[in-house]
C-alpha cells in the first residue's frame, strides 16, 4: 500500500487480534512498546475514485482475504433520517446516550460519526434500534 492512497482517508483503523502483535521493547515510561508481526500482511482488494480523482471507495483485506477495512458506500440520506428519528424516540425514553454511541462506532468500526459507516454498518445499528423502539413502544401499549 503506497502511491495508490494519497487520497485515502486520513485516518485508518484496522483493528488487530493480540496474535497480531508483538512486545516489540519499552518506551520511554517504562511501557511495552508492541509492533506487528511480520506473518500478518495487507493489500488493497478494492479502490474507487470519484471525478476529481480521489478515493472514494477502499476495501483493504488481509493475507487470508478477509475484509479488515472499509470505506465507501456510505449511508444513505434514508437511513439518516430514520437513524435521527429512532434515536430520538429512544431519547424520549431515555434509553439513548449519544456519547456511549459515538465511543461504540469508534471502538467498533473505528469511525467518529455515523456519517461514515458504511450502509451494512448503519443497517445493522438501525435493526437494533428498530427493535429497541418497538419493544419499548409495546410495553406503552
Amino acid at each position: 500500500m503506497g502511491r495508490e492512497l494519497y487520497t485515502a482517508p486520513k485516518f485508518m483503523w484496522i483493528p488487530l487480534a493480540k496474535e497480531e502483535l508483538y512486545v516489540n521493547g519499552k518506551d520511554r515510561n517504562g511501557k511495552d512498546r508492541y509492533a506487528l508481526s511480520s506473518r500478518v500482511k495487507f493489500h488493497v482488494e478494492e479502490i474507487g475514485y470519484n471525478e476529481q480523482r480521489e478515493i472514494d471507495r477502499l476495501v483493504i483485506v488481509d493475507q487470508k482475504g478477509n475484509i479488515r477495512y472499509e470505506f465507501g458506500d456510505r449511508v444513505t440520506e434514508q437511513q439518516m433520517i430514520e437513524y435521527t428519528t429512532l434515536t430520538n424516540k429512544l431519547k424520549g425514553h431515555n434509553k439513548f446516550d449519544n456519547d456511549k454511541f459515538m465511543k461504540h462506532l469508534e471502538e467498533t468500526y473505528g469511525v467518529t460519526n455515523v456519517a461514515q459507516l458504511t450502509k451494512d454498518q448503519m443497517e445493522h445499528n438501525l435493526a437494533i434500534f428498530r427493535n429497541t423502539v418497538a419493544k419499548l413502544e409495546a410495553k406503552q401499549g
